[in-house]
């Protein structure tokens, strides 16, 4: 994956302890595979999940294979590398493979008016898991290398789904520079 994506993900590394071995956490192509052991046998078309510095774990396939290295394939990004430490690959079921990327990385275009930030989050967090209808996602730009800003709003009524919080004074909107 590019070095500037920051991928949304479900759960961080460490979460799926517990949960036994075929326990997985998917975002955006990204995944938690702490508990399954590294490849030791790598070969061109395995699923594998690629240990990318400290952003986490991604879905990949194995392209090609050396004595020293294995060239993989980032699932949901498209983007190939070589990896060359064998205990940053580790087997990935095959079925997560062909599964469509689940989130979409997005900056909120809001800007915090609020400074404690620990109470903002709580806030947008409530507000976001308090809303019962459907929800979609509206870009309103195009960052550079693809990141995307918009917002999170009503299916049925396009209505943001923090306008409570734009009211309170707890947010606001950025100013656009287009």
């Amino acid at each position: 994956p590019p070095a500037s994506s920051q991928p949304a993900t479900v759960c961080s590394p460490g979460q799926a302890d517990g949960l036994g071995d075929s326990a997985w956490c998917l975002g955006f192509g990204r995944v938690s595979s702490d508990v399954n052991p590294p490849v030791f046998q790598p070969r061109p078309g395995l699923p594998v999940a690629v240990r990318w510095g400290v952003e986490g774990w991604f879905r990949a396939v194995i392209l090609e294979c050396t004595d020293t290295a294995v060239f993989v394939k980032y699932v949901d990004y498209g983007t190939s590398d070589w990896v060359e430490d064998s205990m940053m690959i580790k087997e990935m079921p095959a079925e997560w493979g062909a599964l469509a990327a689940l989130a979409i990385p997005l900056q909120l275009s809001v800007e915090a008016v609020e400074t404690d930030l620990d109470i903002l989050t709580s806030l947008m967090m409530e507000c976001l898991w308090t809303c019962e209808e459907d929800m979609w996602v509206r870009f309103d730009r195009m960052e550079e290398g693809g990141r995307l800003e918009g917002h999170l709003v009503n299916q049925v009524t396009g209505d943001l789904l923090y306008k409570g919080l734009l009211r309170e004074g707890v947010i606001e909107i950025k100013k656009s520079l287009f």
